[in-house]
């Protein structure tokens, strides 16, 4: 297991963490600059970058087709998340964020992947990882999240 900022186990909506809090939705709304839509050729979602100080968790409610800029928590691989008051999983998880060093060799691990998430049907949601074309199919679930440690 990586070292990181806290040891977490997620419970019912994978959301509390002992030993930090991930914060709650309601964030960001939607912006200007949407990521390119899924499958839609070699054109790069537009970058951002995670904010420790105010995660993007997304409206409680989603337009379907717009993008929202979304940081989804993928300490546990990412295979379940919450967006727009729903409870969605994955079969193709992204995985966990591998910390790099920055320019003065501080790693920070922050157990998040920035990107958007645009819900595009009533049990179809899609995230695509900031800068990249990488995308990753969400579909709504009743499964309780999977714990992880």
């Amino acid at each position: 297991m990586r070292k990181a900022a806290c040891v977490a186990v997620v419970v019912l909506a994978g959301l509390s963490v002992l030993g930090c809090t991930a914060p709650k939705a309601g964030g960001a709304g939607p912006t200007s600059r949407p990521p390119a839509s899924p499958g839609a050729g070699s054109s790069a979602a537009a970058s951002r970058t995670f904010d420790a100080g105010n995660p993007a968790l997304g409206p409680r409610t989603a337009e379907i087709g717009r993008s929202y800029p979304f940081d989804l928590y993928v300490h546990c691989g990412g295979a379940f998340t919450t967006f727009a008051g729903a409870t969605w999983q994955t079969a193709t998880p992204p995985g966990d964020v591998v910390p790099t060093p920055d320019a003065k060799g501080t790693v920070t691990y922050t157990g998040y992947l920035a990107g958007w998430m645009t819900q595009t049907g009533a049990d179809v949601a899609v995230f695509t990882v900031a800068g990249t074309t990488q995308t990753v199919l969400y579909q709504r679930t009743t499964a309780p999240p999977q714990v992880c440690m």
